[in-house]
């Protein structure tokens, strides 16, 4: 794919993309943090999506005062429907007047809000080769303080800073947030992106298979982006909740990045990337969810299914240090660790038995803080057999 660069000698627009429901309270921060970016070439689309308090009005009042906000009203069809109408939106404007369609993209969850230089700043450092800029943010309380964070170039203990070729572990390695991101346009619209409606880990399909179109990323350290954690409700605070239904929507989202790849023929460039991929989604549900029986048969079911039409896994994968790679939580949840040591008690695993995707247990060097993959792995190749 050749991107078209723009030869106009003016600052590239990007578009702000802002997902609005039930958010009456915070969503007047978070616009007010757009609007008053100091870089002011932006395309603004806030999507209604079937809000039933306030937050269409306050929307139209905002649009009325600024030009730059296009405001969509829609039915209520979740996250990913409400990102995809904006991205529908932006397409129709690429194909009848690409010249004035925004280069870049990047998305605000409307209770969340951005740093006021963050976009300029940003903008300032993107070459004709960077195909993605990440930049770090910060979960923080209403009262602004800021609780943790998550700079760009420490995700996974990776040497992730300044500009670097995107690698399968880099990929791998990289935030799974769109909101600390500025994506081209080109990329999305060639490559036919969308979120997937009605599943969660949306942004970590997006993230992976856009990614898997690109060649260069550019690392921002500064915490531009802020997470607002206090709403019980909000995505972020909610994300890791005991919720089973998450177990079986990881799955599916694991599902969907292998058709993906497969479609647009790209499984094979970037088999290593879906196996890290693969890794990450089981691990994150299997620290952070209390599974049922049921899913976790469900769960491991299909992650033995995956693992057995798709025979041919590089042998090297497992050694590069899933503790860097993936880890990057704390596994220390009392109730997770116990369930590992009793795993272990129980079935005296003798390691010389058990291989994953063809590479003995014993062979794998693991930190203390990874053990917990042995129980995983285990009980994947329990329905591998």
């Amino acid at each position: 794919m050749t991107l078209e660069l723009s030869n106009s000698t003016e600052s590239p627009k990007l578009a702000v993309i802002v997902p609005v429901y039930k958010v009456e309270k915070y969503l007047p921060k978070c616009l007010d943090s757009i609007i008053n970016q100091t870089y002011k070439n932006l395309q603004i689309i806030c999507v209604d999506d079937g809000s039933p308090d306030k937050c269409g009005d306050i929307l139209e009042e905002y649009s009325k005062k600024d030009s730059r906000i296009i405001v969509i009203h829609k039915e209520n069809g979740g996250l990913s429907s409400a990102r995809n109408a904006a991205l529908d939106l932006l397409n129709q404007q690429w194909a009848s007047d690409r010249g004035n369609c925004p280069e870049f993209v990047t998305f605000v969850d409307s209770d969340d809000y951005i740093d006021l230089v963050a976009y300029e700043k940003c903008l300032k450092q993107i070459t004709n080769d960077i195909d993605v800029l990440g930049f770090g943010s910060e979960l923080v309380s209403n009262d602004e303080n800021p609780i943790s964070t998550n700079r760009a170039e420490e995700s996974n203990k990776l040497d992730l800073s300044g500009k670097q070729a995107l690698t399968d572990e880099v990929i791998a390695a990289t935030s799974m947030s769109v909101c600390n991101k500025i994506i081209r346009t080109q990329i999305i619209f060639d490559n036919n992106i969308r979120f997937p409606v009605g599943l969660s880990f949306e942004d970590a399909y997006f993230k992976t298979v856009y990614l898997c179109h690109c060649k260069t990323i550019l690392f921002d350290s500064n915490l531009y982006y802020k997470y607002l954690i206090s709403r019980a409700d909000s995505i972020t605070g909610s994300m890791y909740s005991k919720n089973s239904t998450l177990s079986i929507e990881s799955i599916e989202i694991v599902k969907l990045v292998l058709y993906y790849l497969k479609n647009k023929n790209l499984f094979n460039k970037k088999q290593e990337v879906f196996w890290l991929f693969f890794y990450h989604m089981i691990i994150k549900v299997a620290l952070n969810i209390k599974l049922s029986k049921d899913d976790e048969k469900t769960i491991y079911s299909e992650a033995a299914r995956i693992i057995k039409e798709e025979k041919h896994c590089p042998q090297n994968l497992l050694q590069k240090r899933y503790d860097e790679l993936i880890l990057d939580c704390d596994i220390q949840d009392s109730d997770n660790y116990s369930k590992y040591r009793l795993f272990r008690k129980k079935h005296r695993l003798d390691y010389d038995k058990y291989y994953i995707l063809g590479i003995p247990v014993a062979k794998l060097q693991y930190s203390v803080n990874s053990k917990i993959l042995d129980l995983i792995h285990s009980q994947i190749k329990c329905h591998v057999a």
